[in-house]
This record gives C-alpha cells, structure tokens and sequence, in this order.
C-alpha cells in the first residue's frame, strides 16, 4: 500500500549481481546468503532467484522452516549453531534442511537424536581455520569419527574468512590453505566428495579461484560492497522511501522534536516523515542523516523518534504526501552507515519488518 515507509527492491539487479559472482567464480557452485530476512530486504528475493543459485544459507532454523513455507525448494544451510533437540531434529530432517556442527560432541548428540526420528540428518562441518569463532579446530582427529556416525549424512565442510574485506589481507591465505590442507586430509581418511566451501562476497571478488567448489554470496548478492576495499561493479537493489507526514513553516529559533537539541536558525519549512528507529532508521542520525527530495539533500534535525523524524526543507516546496528518499541512488547505505558509525551490513539488516517491501521484476 506504501503507507508510511517502504522499500523497493530491484529484483532484476539481484539476478544480475548473482550472474556476475557466478562469472568471477567460475565453475564453483553458488550459495546465496539469505539470512537476517535477505540482508533486510525481504525474504521473497529467495524465489525470484532460486533458479540461479545452487542453494541458500540462513542462520537460523527458523528462518529456513520460512523459506521452505513459502516455497523454496533447493537445499537450505543452517550456518550456526542451534539448540539440538528431538523437535529441532525432526523439524530439520523432515523439510530437508541441513545443519551445521561444530564439534565431535554435537555430532554425536545429533546422531543420536536422528536415530530416533528414524531419518538421516543432513549436516555439514564447520571449520575454525583462524576465526575463532566456530567449527572444528583444524588438526582437531575428532572431526573423522562424525563419518563414521550411522545417522548423519554429511553434505559439506565449511570455514569463513576474517580479513577478506579488509586493505591488508594476508591473513585470508592463510586460511584458504590451511582449510585445504584439513579437507584433502578429510577426503584422503574418508572419501568425502561434497561441498567445500570458504570464500563470502569478498572473496569471490578476491580470490575466485582459491579452493573450494562452492561459494558463499552474501551481501554482494543484494548489489552492495563488502567494504570499500572490494571492487565489483555491483547494482544496488534497494530503495528505502517515506511518506511526508505533516508539514509546517516555523520562526527563526523554534524547537525541534525531544529535548529541543536543534532550533531552526532561521524561519524554516519543517517536514515530518513517516519512519523512525523502530522503522530500523537509527537514532544515531538524530541531527546527522540526510534525505533526498526533488533534486537536492536535507538535514535530519532534532532527535529522530520511534515513528517518525524530521527534515529541514528551508524555503523549499514540499507538501504533506510527498515520497522522500531516505536510502537509494541519492543516500547509499554506506552513506547512512558512515554517519552511525557502522558497517552498510548492520544498516541492511536493522530495516524493520513493519517496513513494507515491494518486489519489482
């Protein structure tokens, strides 16, 4: 209905930004990244996209038992950890999704869960090449008892970049290697013909050819850089927009919004738009965002509220109904994210689900 604030998501640039990461990794299959309700852009981009893609990684159970209720098809990774037990387990088994282990001890746990639902379970290992944050250490002997578990069927080994985004990255070298060194010990102890995977959107565009026959797409996928340190001509999807609300002509010296932390230095025309923090539009932008409207930028002034905040149009004409851009060709994420203080991930995937969200072909 585009009420109050709502973004647009450009679907055929997501196809093209998936074809490009597929023309940089060659023969590597694809997994594209759909976490956190596709990066904040609406779950929906999975359909219009799975005819190109290879699979799909979430980071919850929950959010594939969602992708799968509104129809997906193609397989599904859980990429983290969750709580195992018999309900978990049996809601995993039954839809087809597959779950990452960590470690000997969950393996065998989840085996012993699977073996009572009376199906395999499909899982993948995590590697720890030198993120610390999870998986199997590398060198860890544990890690050949999980294919020797009767109710596992494991898919894939798995292990994630720290540095790939960054200026100086020697570190992702190192990692690459030592994760190849843990897989070929694997296939050589075991025989494993899977999926191997390390490289995110960064080290697509990096390192298409490291090792590996699979590939993660993440955030590249939605057409936006990892960080500035990743070129790729990318097209961004997304245009996040709101509704005037109200507008009002105020004197020199009028108090804006809570605690009056912005008066108008000179008579101004104010515009209340429909969007706030709980929209995922951050306090922290509360005098320091910036919109787009008819051709030129306006200040975000006085603290942004829970549902709406306000912009300074001085003289400018603007009427209650208008569409003001608040992130899009004009305001990029990186934009927003700079005057946060943050990273264009966190802008993304902190848009509200009240936002509503329109799928143009």
């Amino acid at each position: 209905m585009k009420d109050r604030n709502w973004l647009t998501i450009d679907v055929g640039a997501v196809r093209d930004n998936i074809l490009l990461a597929k023309s940089f990794a060659k023969d590597k299959r694809i997994l594209g990244i759909v976490k956190a309700n596709c990066y904040g852009l609406g779950s929906e981009i999975a359909l219009y996209c799975e005819d190109l893609l290879d699979g799909f990684g979430v980071a919850t159970l929950q959010e594939a038992i969602l992708l799968r209720r509104i129809g997906i098809k193609k397989s599904i990774l859980v990429l983290g950890g969750i709580k195992l037990d018999e309900n978990n387990i049996r809601e995993a088994t039954d839809k087809g999704i597959t779950l990452s282990l960590s470690d000997y001890a969950s393996a065998l746990y989840a085996d012993s869960l699977a073996g009572s639902t009376g199906n395999k379970l499909k899982v993948q290992l995590a590697v720890d090449s030198g993120m610390s944050r999870w998986g199997f250490v590398t060198g860890d002997k544990s890690v050949f008892k999980t294919f020797l578990l009767d109710n596992l069927s494991i898919e894939g080994i798995y292990s994630h970049l720290a540095k790939a985004d960054e200026r100086d990255d020697a570190a992702s070298a190192k990692q690459i290697s030592a994760f190849e060194k843990e897989c070929c010990e694997i296939v050589e102890r075991t025989g494993f013909k899977g999926q191997t995977h390390i490289l995110n959107s960064a080290g697509i565009f990096r390192y298409p050819t490291a090792f590996g026959n699979t590939a993660r797409l993440g955030i590249a996928m939605y057409g936006y850089c990892p960080s500035e340190f990743v070129k790729a001509p990318l097209k961004p999807c997304a245009k996040w927009s709101a509704r005037v609300v109200a507008v009002r002509r105020v004197k020199k010296d009028t108090g804006v919004s809570y605690g009056w932390t912005y008066r108008c230095d000179r008579d101004s025309t104010l515009a209340t738009l429909a969007v706030g923090y709980a929209d995922g539009y951050s306090r922290i932008l509360s005098g320091a965002g910036k919109v787009y409207f008819n051709g030129k930028f306006y200040p975000v002034v006085g603290r942004v509220c829970m549902d709406q905040c306000i912009v300074n149009t001085f003289d400018d004409d603007i009427k209650t109904g208008d569409e003001v851009e608040i992130m899009g060709s004009y305001v990029s994420p990186e934009d927003i994210a700079k005057s946060c203080g943050t990273i264009n991930y966190e802008i993304l995937s902190g848009i509200s689900m009240r936002t509503e969200r329109f799928f143009e072909l």
